[in-house]
């Protein structure tokens, strides 16, 4: 991947983070987590085909760290 490709993807990651722990998964669009990254409905869908996927990445990123604890 790209660093710029890289970048945005993390931004946009970032800001789907910041939005799930504020408001929830219902309460959080793909609007407003784009508009939090700064970066267009088109960056966010190049990246991540739904809410659903990038919530289940940064799910998976959240356990993968919990079992590296243990």
């Amino acid at each position: 991947m790209q660093e710029r490709s890289l970048a945005t993807r993390t931004t946009i990651t970032a800001a789907a983070h910041r939005q799930f722990a504020a408001r929830g998964y219902e309460q959080t669009s793909v609007a407003g987590i784009c508009a939090e990254a700064g970066v267009s409905k088109g960056a966010f869908y190049h990246h991540f085909q739904s809410k659903q996927e990038l919530f289940n990445l940064l799910l998976q990123d959240w356990l993968s760290g919990i079992r590296q604890e243990n």
